[in-house]
């Protein structure tokens, strides 16, 4: 037993040596090549730096006192921590008496010469090259092991703390106490920071904003360390408002840094003028073809402002306003993730906020950008751009200095004058619309600033006016998540509710609750009769998918191909890829039709978001699909950002102080799904439906079982797909697909993946193919809107048959989209998704 023990010991010290001896190599390869820098100090003050080093300062103090960046403990001296690990062994082993005398002798020889050897560098005065202060031969906090036991670095382990902090949502005093407990059980010495302020210093995470309070009754601006404006004397806190700006020069440079490969490869894409993919993005479109041809030597860059406001304390009434933008240059699914939406601006106070007030510095920034160069790289410069703004109506009333959104002449691109009728204003269709023009638009806002009144809705000049490379109105994007959603769609969803009897609504939320979707959609859709706090996402499911098939069975054909016509012009306006040239011409056309007979059905209901819908013909030509202007991917910006904070006060503080911790955080990598099959299954082929027929057809050999692997997933077009063997996908419908088979690749076929195979290195997908029972728009046939209706809905929706006729085994290219499926009595309703890109 003493032996093993002997034996285990005498290893250990073996491990030991060989780590002292490599430390102190490391330390000697460091002396050669570090030349003598600093002998400002005396040999007095340096040795009682060296028996006695300070206590730990604070971050700034250590900076301003040109020591260390990290503290060390007081009782450690800078030659001990060379040197702590091998002296922490030695004088355990020492102790115990187990160690032998040779190994015991050969470690002290060893301690012995490295004290004399780091002696002579310091204090011999003829070794002017080998002479090196201490603190510089000590390891880069972020590059050295966080302590001598372990193989962590501690900037690594710094950013997984910080991390965890992070997604744990822990406030501050909770962090401190947590970083303290964490630091009292490691060995000393270590690099572990002893506070979250030392924690963000080590990881270089700065402070991005500047910030200083505005006084709303008399327009005053004044120091945050104020409470109290001097001018008016109010003590009134819902008088003053707190703003935060950006540093723009350095949250644009940071984000452009890392996102300009994906930048650069898609400005390949769509400055080519072959669109043959008929993609429907914004720089495939109209106006950003125009800013182009404007600066044809430039390489832009391009953003569009958002503005909105979000409630922080109900009990106050505190809110907070935001101002952000997106990059159009980045593709559709990455400009919409949350840290690739440059923050510009926060408001914060209990009224709205006084734009000219509140962005006249972060305009005057812009200013200042957009006449320099945006520095990437040594070959890669960008010219910044502003190309237009969108934000609900209350935002773009506040933006653009014009009257609110229930006045006469509220709409920013057409003089359409709103008629009284019965405690209501209503926006009646008339054709053909007046557009506003440009150089009109800005005529009459300048004389309104003139002379103090509106002029045609006008109140003013808009304070991006300075600032726009494309001109008002025609730059104004309609945000149709607060416009189509939760506006006109939520309203027209609830009246036909109350229009069904009480055992109609109860069945049709039975089938709501119960309808399944693909494993993407994050959520279901909610019962009508709870839509007291429905989403908008809920809603666009809702709207796009399902409310046509579920109300076909409880209204009258007229009303319901009348809604038909609104669901048919939206799905058309929304489309992630283009049906044809002629799309937008045939949505807008189904539009009009609604909007004329919008009173034959409902009472009441042609307000402003009614009206705003007409405008998205010139919406679509300027700026392409409504999934890619980003409306969700904004509302989850300032959803996550309003939530950023603890307790009860220093909103603004905490918020930016939580945003500078996010943006550094952020994955510089972008997750990409790579093409093929995944989860491969234990079952045998020769045991699984069908192997052997598709062994057959696809291949010549004889051995099944080692030519044929099955799979219960794949990654087609980047996009996951389940099949029927995967056990775990629950309620999902992943399975359900829209294929197109190798004869006809332009005829559309449905059916449910039974699993994927892949032989002689090629994936291949086996289906059950539903056959088509007949078109859809045959339900509409006795409507007096068939004829405008029957394309749209024929292109959207397919009428199956309950049970499957044959298989099909298709190459997994082959699978085009997951689909929705819409059970019936007789039939299967089935319809394709209509974007991947948009933020669920």
């Amino acid at each position: 037993m003493y032996y093993v023990l002997d034996k285990k010991l005498d290893e250990q010290i073996r491990i030991a040596l060989a780590f002292a001896k490599e430390q102190y190599q490391n330390g000697l390869d460091v002396r050669r090549k570090i030349r003598q820098t600093k002998r400002h100090q005396d040999e007095a003050k340096l040795l009682e730096q060296y028996q006695s080093p300070p206590a730990q300062y604070s971050k700034c103090e250590m900076k301003e006192k040109g020591q260390l960046q990290i503290p060390i403990t007081a009782s450690v001296t800078a030659e001990e921590y060379l040197k702590a690990g091998v002296k922490t062994l030695c004088h355990d082993m020492i102790a115990s008496e187990v160690v032998s005398i040779e190994d015991a002798d050969t470690l002290e020889y060893y301690l012995q010469g490295s004290k004399s050897d780091s002696d002579s560098n310091i204090f011999n005065d003829d070794e002017d090259d080998d002479f090196i202060d201490t603190q510089d031969s000590l390891p880069d906090p972020n590059e050295a092991r966080l302590h001598y036991f372990t193989n962590i670095s501690t900037n690594k382990y710094c950013h997984n703390l910080t991390r965890f902090l992070r997604n744990a949502n822990i406030c501050k005093s909770q962090s401190n106490q947590l970083i303290s407990l964490i630091k009292s059980v490691l060995p000393e010495p270590n690099f572990m920071p002893s506070s979250l302020e030392e924690l963000l210093t080590m990881m270089n995470i700065e402070d991005l904003f500047t910030s200083r309070k505005v006084c709303i009754s008399c327009r005053r601006k004044f120091s945050c360390n104020e409470n109290t404006c001097k001018k008016c004397q109010s003590t009134d806190q819902t008088t003053i408002a707190t703003i935060f700006d950006i540093d723009l020069c350095k949250i644009l440079s940071s984000l452009l840094q890392r996102l300009s490969i994906y930048i650069q490869e898609y400005k390949e894409k769509f400055l080519d003028t072959d669109n043959s993919a008929m993609i429907n993005d914004i720089p495939f479109r109209m106006l950003y073809k125009q800013l182009v041809e404007n600066y044809p030597d430039e390489n832009l860059i391009s953003l569009i402002f958002h503005l909105d406001g979000i409630s922080l304390v109900k009990s106050t009434k505190l809110k907070l306003w935001l101002f952000s933008a997106s990059i159009v240059e980045l593709p559709p699914k990455l400009r919409h993730r949350r840290f690739n939406m440059p923050l510009m601006s926060i408001w914060i106070g209990h009224t709205e906020p006084l734009i000219n007030l509140w962005l006249h510095e972060i305009v005057n920034k812009l200013n200042y950008l957009k006449s320099q160069s945006i520095h990437v790289s040594p070959n890669l410069n960008y010219k910044l751009k502003c190309f237009a703004v969108t934000g609900d109506c209350p935002a773009i009333r506040l933006i653009l200095n014009f009257i609110s959104h229930g006045g006469y002449w509220c709409c920013w691109l057409c003089y359409l004058k709103g008629v009284h009728v019965v405690n209501k204003r209503q926006y009646r269709c008339k054709l053909p619309i007046k557009y506003r023009h440009p150089e009109k638009y800005l005529q009459e806002s300048v004389q309104a600033a003139q002379e103090n009144r509106d002029i045609f809705g006008h109140r003013g000049v808009s304070i991006l006016h300075t600032i726009l490379d494309t001109r008002l109105p025609e730059c104004i994007i309609i945000d149709y998540l607060h416009c189509t959603l939760l506006g006109h769609a939520k309203t027209i969803i609830k009246d036909i509710y109350h229009q069904l009897n009480p055992d109609q609504r109860r069945l049709i939320d039975i089938k709501l609750k119960q309808q399944r979707f693909p494993h993407f959609f994050s959520r279901k859709i909610r019962p009508i009769n709870d839509f007291a706090h429905v989403k908008a996402t809920e809603i666009k499911n809702l709207l796009l998918y399902i409310l046509l098939p579920v109300l076909q069975d409880y209204l009258m054909i007229d009303q319901l191909a009348h809604l038909a016509l609104f669901i048919c012009s939206i799905r058309l306006f929304h489309a992630e890829s283009s049906y044809g040239r002629d799309v937008s011409t045939l949505a807008n056309e189904l539009f009009l039709h609604y909007y004329k007979d919008h009173d034959n059905y409902y009472v009441g209901l042609q307000n402003f978001v009614l009206h705003l819908h007409a405008h998205y013909l010139m919406i679509y030509k300027n700026f392409g699909s409504l999934c890619n202007i980003g409306c969700f991917g904004q509302e989850d910006l300032i959803g996550n950002i309003s939530s950023n904070h603890h307790g009860t006060k220093f909103y603004g503080e905490l918020i930016c102080h939580y945003y500078n911790i996010d943006f550094f955080l952020h994955s510089n990598d972008v997750h990409k799904l790579k093409d093929g099959p995944i989860d491969p299954t234990n079952q045998a082929p020769d045991a699984t439906i069908y192997a052997n027929e598709c062994h057959i057809k696809l291949c010549s050999c004889d051995d099944l079982n080692k030519c044929i692997v099955i799979y219960r997933r794949c990654v087609i077009h980047e996009h996951m797909f389940h099949s029927l063997l995967y056990k775990k996908r629950q309620q999902s419908i992943s399975y359900f697909v829209e294929y197109f088979d190798d004869n006809h690749m332009k005829q559309q076929h449905f059916g449910i993946i039974e699993y994927f195979f892949s032989l002689q290195d090629k994936s291949f997908a086996l289906i059950q193919r539903y056959p088509v029972k007949h078109l859809y728009s045959n339900y509409f046939k006795t409507s007096t809107y068939y004829n405008l209706l029957k394309k749209a809905l024929d292109l959207f929706f397919f009428v199956l048959q309950t049970k499957p006729s044959m298989y099909d085994i298709i190459p997994v290219e082959n699978v085009s989209k997951h689909c929705i499926a819409i059970e019936d009595k007789s039939c299967l309703v089935v319809t394709s998704i209509s974007s991947y890109n948009e933020h669920d």
